[in-house]
């Protein structure tokens, strides 16, 4: 799930909730309530600087490799 602050908040089975960080894609926070999450979210020093967040688009992706898988007989 996006949220509104520039994290992703992904559901664990265990009832935390891990914050991703939709500019360097690193998890950086782990938390069972939303207010703990929020208050580590707001420490987090993004040490990637590229453009990628204010054009709303992820230079990673243009990295990825497309593989083609064998087809199963």
């Amino acid at each position: 799930m996006k949220s509104n602050n520039g994290f992703a908040h992904r559901l664990n089975e265990d009832g935390t909730i891990d914050s991703i960080c939709l500019n360097c894609f690193n998890t950086v926070a782990k938390a069972d309530t939303a207010p703990l999450l929020t208050k580590r979210e707001n420490r987090h020093k993004c040490a990637n600087n590229h453009p990628a967040k204010s054009s709303g688009k992820s230079r990673r992706r243009n990295r990825l490799k497309v593989v083609k898988l064998p087809k199963s007989a």
